[in-house]
């Protein structure tokens, strides 16, 4: 085996092993990055009987858009199953 593929055999090696470290690092930055999922519930008036709407980021970042928003809500962060 001639020295001048063995050194381009060790450059592609390593160039690849760069290249899934890139990746992977990527990926864990772009997971890191998402918001938490997350719901606002919205209620007519101060006795939180009626439901008027809901808004928020469900699991796997599904978007929760419905009805109106008002003064009065309650918020909660999902629990999501991995």
């Amino acid at each position: 085996m001639s020295s001048r593929f063995h050194h381009a055999r060790m450059r592609l090696m390593i160039l690849g092993g760069l290249v899934a470290l890139v990746m992977s690092v990527g990926s864990f930055v772009a997971q890191a990055a998402a918001p938490a999922p997350k719901v606002c519930f919205y209620y007519s008036d101060d006795t939180f009987t009626e439901l008027v709407g809901a808004h928020g980021t469900g699991c796997g970042g599904g978007v929760i858009d419905w009805g109106s928003i008002s003064p009065y809500k309650v918020c909660a962060l999902l629990h999501c199953p991995d």
